[in-house]
C-alpha cells in the first residue's frame, strides 16, 4: 500500500489558492481597465462655463465752471483843488480907493456851474482873484494869472495821480506852496491837516519834488499860493 495521497490533496490545494490568486489580479485588472475606459469615453454632457458679467456706469464729465466775471473797473478818483490867497486887509476909511483890478479873475474864484475843470474845481462865488483883490475890473494881468494858476493845476493834479498812495487815499487839506522864479516849488508849508499825519507828509513831499511849472510864474504875482486839495472817489 503506497502513501502518496497527501502530497496530492496538498499539490491540489496549492493549483486552486493560484487560480484564485491570478482571478483576482485579473479582476483587479478589468476593474482598473473597465474605469479607465469610462473616464476616456464619458458622453456627459461637459460643465458649460459660468460667464460674470458686471454692469459698469459711466459717469458723465461734471459741468465746466461757470466764466470767471471780471470785477468791473474801480472809477477814477477826482482830485479837486483850489488855488486862493490870504485875505488883504481892509484899507483904512480914510485910504484913497484903490485902482480897478485887472480883468478876469482866476478860473476857481468864478461861478461855477458845472462839474468843474480838470481838476474837480468848483466855483467859489464872491472869492478873490490871486492878487487878492474884489473880482471884477479891467486889465489885462487877471489873465495872465488865471491861465497860470491852471499850469500850477495841471503839475499838481499829475503828480498826485502818480503817486500809489495818494491815488488810492481820499483826503483833504489845504498847504501853501512858495515858487521859485524858474517855477519850481521852493517850500511848502501846512494849514489844513487831513487828519493823518503820514499823509500829509506824503503830500507835502509829493508837491515840493513836483517837476517845475512849464512857464516861470509872472514876477508881479504874490505868494505864497494857497492850494485846497480835495479827493474823493470820482464816477466814470
Amino acid at each position: 500500500m503506497t502513501r502518496r495521497r497527501p502530497t496530492s490533496r496538498r499539490g491540489a490545494k496549492d493549483a486552486r489558492g493560484r487560480i484564485v490568486l491570478v482571478s483576482t489580479v485579473a479582476l483587479l485588472f478589468l476593474a482598473c481597465g473597465y474605469w479607465i475606459y469610462t473616464v476616456v469615453n464619458d458622453d456627459s454632457a461637459p460643465r458649460q462655463r459660468v460667464m460674470e458679467i458686471v454692469a459698469l456706469r459711466i459717469l458723465e464729465p461734471p459741468p465746466p465752471p461757470p466764466p470767471k466775471v471780471e470785477p468791473p473797473p474801480e472809477p477814477p478818483k477826482v482830485i479837486e483843488e483850489q488855488i486862493i490867497e490870504p485875505p488883504v486887509d481892509a484899507p483904512p476909511d480914510d485910504a484913497p480907493p484903490a485902482e480897478a483890478p485887472p480883468e478876469g479873475p482866476l478860473g476857481l474864484d468864478a461861478s461855477g456851474g458845472g462839474a468843474g475843470d480838470s481838476f474837480g474845481l468848483q466855483g467859489r462865488p464872491g472869492g478873490r482873484d490871486l492878487i487878492g483883490t474884489p473880482r471884477g475890473g479891467g486889465g489885462g494881468g487877471g489873465n495872465n494869472y488865471g491861465r497860470y494858476a491852471t499850469l500850477i493845476q495841471s503839475q499838481i493834479d499829475k503828480s498826485l495821480r502818480d503817486d500809489d498812495m495818494l491815488e488810492i487815499a481820499k483826503f483833504r487839506t489845504t498847504m501853501r506852496i512858495w515858487l521859485t522864479p524858474e517855477g519850481t516849488v521852493e517850500k511848502v508849508e501846512l494849514v489844513r491837516t487831513t487828519g493823518d499825519n503820514e499823509l500829509d507828509q506824503r503830500i507835502a513831499q509829493v508837491i515840493s519834488k513836483m517837476p517845475a511849472i512849464s512857464e516861470a510864474p509872472p514876477s508881479e504875482m504874490p505868494q505864497p499860493v494857497i492850494i485846497r486839495i480835495g479827493a474823493t472817489p470820482g464816477f466814470g
